[in-house]
C-alpha cells in the first residue's frame, strides 16, 4: 500500500507517519524537509499533481493547516491558503489519481457551544462567527464592548499611572502614600461600572437608546439636541424613566459633561485613525474634572 501524507513535518503529520508503521509512506513538508520528506507547496496545484502523478498512492492524508487562531485573525488570506485552498487542491488531486482521501480537521472549525461534534456537524468557526455576528447585530456588539470595558475599567485600574503630574522618569508620588490602595479603587470603580451598565440596559429597554462610546466615568449617546434633556428618556408625565440615567448631584445621578457635533466626532476619527475612545475627548465643561 502506498500513502502520501501532506504536512508530515508538523506535530500531527509526524504522528500520522508513525501510525502507518511498515507501509510505504511518502511524507511532504515545505519549510522543514529533514528525514526524507519531499518538499511540496500544498497551495500549488502543480506541486501536488507532480507528486501524486509520480507516486500513484492508494491513500492520501491531509495534515496541512494553520492551527493558530491568532494567525487566522492577523493574516486571514494566509490562513485561507493553508486551511481552505490547500485542502481543496489536495482533495482534487487525490480524486484524479483514484486515491482515497483522509482529511484531518480541527474542532476550531466549530464555535465550542455544542461539543462533542460529529462528522456531519455544521462548521461555525468562532472568529468568523464573531465577525458575522457584529455585522448582523451591531447593537449587541456595542453592548459587548461596554461589558468588556467594565473589566478594563475595574481590574485595569489596579495600575494607576501619572497623568502628566510628574515627568515620566520620576517616581509617581501616589505610590509612596501609606493610604494608597489600588485594590479598593478598582473595587469602587468596578461597582460603579456595574451600576452604569445596569442603567444602560434600563435606558435601552425604555427608549431604545444605546451609547456610541463608554469611558471610565462617561458615556456618549446620540442626541437630537445639545441638552442632556434632549436625550434622557422620560415617562409620559415628564418624569425620568425608572432605572435610567437621572441628572443631579446626588450619588447615582449623572451630570452633563459636554456636547459635540457629529462633524466634530468625524474629525476626531480622521485625525486619530479610529484607535481612541471618544468619551475621553467630548467634555466641553473643563470644570467637570477628570471624574476619578
Amino acid at each position: 500500500m502506498q500513502a502520501v501524507i501532506f504536512g508530515a513535518s508538523g506535530l500531527l503529520g509526524r504522528s500520522v507517519v508513525r501510525a502507518f508503521g511498515d507501509m510505504t509512506v511518502t511524507g511532504t513538508g515545505f519549510s522543514r524537509t529533514a528525514g526524507g520528506l519531499v518538499r511540496v507547496d500544498a497551495t500549488s496545484a502543480d506541486d501536488i499533481e507532480d507528486l501524486l502523478g509520480r507516486v500513484r498512492p492508494d491513500a492520501v492524508v491531509n495534515c496541512v493547516g494553520e492551527r493558530r487562531p491568532e494567525v487566522w485573525a492577523g493574516t486571514p488570506a494566509q490562513a485561507r491558503d493553508r486551511n481552505v485552498d490547500a485542502a481543496r487542491l489536495i482533495a482534487e488531486g487525490a480524486s484524479r489519481c483514484g486515491a482515497r482521501l483522509l482529511h484531518i480537521s480541527s474542532d476550531y472549525v466549530f464555535d465550542g457551544k455544542a461539543a462533542p461534534y460529529r462528522p456531519d456537524s455544521l462548521p461555525n468557526p468562532l472568529n468568523a462567527a464573531m465577525a458575522r455576528r457584529k455585522q448582523l447585530d451591531p447593537t449587541m456588539a456595542l453592548l459587548e464592548t461596554a461589558i468588556k470595558a467594565t473589566a478594563k475599567g475595574g481590574i485595569g485600574k489596579l495600575r494607576q499611572r501619572s497623568r502628566g503630574q510628574v515627568p515620566y522618569y520620576e517616581e509617581y508620588p501616589a505610590l509612596s502614600r501609606e493610604t494608597w490602595r489600588p485594590d479598593i479603587r478598582a473595587a469602587v470603580l468596578a461597582n460603579q461600572r456595574v451600576g452604569l451598565h445596569r442603567k444602560l440596559m434600563k435606558t435601552a429597554a425604555a427608549a431604545d437608546l444605546y451609547p456610541t462610546s463608554i469611558g471610565t466615568d462617561a458615556i456618549v449617546s446620540p442626541s437630537p439636541g445639545p441638552s442632556p434633556l434632549d436625550v434622557l428618556p422620560h415617562t409620559p408625565e415628564g418624569k425620568p424613566a425608572p432605572g435610567t440615567f437621572r441628572l443631579g448631584v446626588s450619588p447615582g445621578m449623572v451630570k452633563h459633561q459636554g456636547t459635540q457635533t457629529v462633524l466634530w466626532a468625524e474629525q476626531q476619527f480622521e485625525e486619530r485613525g479610529g484607535v481612541f475612545n471618544i468619551s475621553n475627548l467630548i467634555k466641553t465643561d473643563q470644570s467637570a474634572g477628570e471624574g476619578e
